[in-house]
């Protein structure tokens, strides 16, 4: 079963939170513009954000 367009934007949504809610407890990344976790999470939510609006166009 694929998910849906509705599925794909949640799944963004509650990355993009994780990631914020990273960003604003994370010293190093307060400090600087980079960290490992951090990282990874923008590239999580970056992924996630292409799987939605390829969806939406198809």
């Amino acid at each position: 079963m694929n998910p849906t367009d509705v599925d794909l934007d949640e799944r963004a949504t509650r990355i993009y939170a994780d990631y914020l809610a990273h960003l604003s407890s994370c010293p190093y990344c307060q400090r600087t513009d980079y960290c490992t976790v951090g990282d990874h999470v923008r590239r999580a939510w970056k992924a996630a954000q292409g799987a939605a609006a390829r969806a939406h166009r198809k």
